[in-house]
């Protein structure tokens, strides 16, 4: 247990400093590999082509899967709170980690077989955030609150699960059936509003660690979509008002993680 706190600590103190935010960013900045030459003007949309062809949609009967389980887990959580609360920490880890890998390779007709290193390294990171919290079981479920904040990230992260929208035109639509079928549930910028509104409303009694984490990659991620649907691509833009949740959750995340690591010195 000792050793388990001093460890805790310790990753408690590396979050708050400065050069820790500045890693994230150099982390999401590492260049893509891909098998073919990418085109110095072209560099810009290997994101966007990735997530196109990303291996995940060679796998599209699992989506149903991945959307069903978290519900189940966060109706679990309302029902048994502490019992299944290292449950649900694993399983988010699990998935972050699926994330990572699927969501950010492909086998693009342009480049040939692709990697986004610095996507996949952020993943990575968050899940290990995750995994982390299985261990030290910081978050607290045995009491929720739901102020005003808390209702309002709910309502971004539904949207943002939800995912309601053609993939074909990139248009709004509110069918239902995205709620279950979308592939949101393997998706970072969709999964990580869902997650962080699930601290939310255990704040204060949440790891700290894994709150940080979760939130500054998001929110950098956030920040790098916005300009990438509503700057670079405005044609894309209801892509943008889609992570418009990522970006305000994490930003929100942020502010409550700073609460935390201040007050705890």
């Amino acid at each position: 247990m000792q050793a388990k706190m001093k460890i805790h600590n310790r990753l408690e103190a590396i979050t708050r400093k400065w050069w820790f935010t500045l890693l994230i960013i150099i982390l999401m900045c590492m260049p893509s590999y891909s098998t073919k030459a990418i085109p110095p003007e072209e560099r810009a949309n290997i994101v966007l082509t990735v997530f196109a062809e990303a291996l995940v949609y060679r796998i599209p009967k699992l989506f149903p899967i991945f959307k069903l389980i978290p519900l189940l887990l966060l109706l679990l959580l309302v029902l048994y709170r502490n019992k299944v609360r290292k449950v649900f920490s694993a399983y988010v880890s699990l998935n972050l980690f699926l994330v990572a890998i699927f969501q950010n390779m492909a086998y693009t007709r342009e480049y040939g077989f692709t990697v986004l290193t610095g996507n996949i390294l952020i993943s990575l990171m968050v899940a290990l955030a995750w995994f982390w919290e299985t261990i030290a079981v910081r978050n607290d479920f045995s009491v929720y609150r739901l102020g005003a904040g808390q209702i309002f990230m709910m309502f971004l992260a539904f949207f943002a699960f939800w995912y309601p929208i053609d993939l074909q035109t990139l248009t709004p639509d509110f069918k239902l059936h995205h709620l279950f079928t979308s592939e949101a549930g393997l998706t970072f910028c969709m999964l990580v509003p869902f997650y962080l509104a699930v601290l939310f409303v255990i704040y204060p009694r949440v790891n700290p660690v894994t709150l940080k984490v979760t939130a500054l990659a998001g929110f950098i991620t956030g920040i790098l979509t916005v300009i990438q649907f509503f700057i670079l691509n405005p044609a894309y833009w209801w892509m943008g008002i889609l992570h418009l949740p990522l970006f305000l959750s994490s930003l929100y995340g942020l502010v409550l993680a700073k609460r935390i690591l201040s007050a705890g010195g």
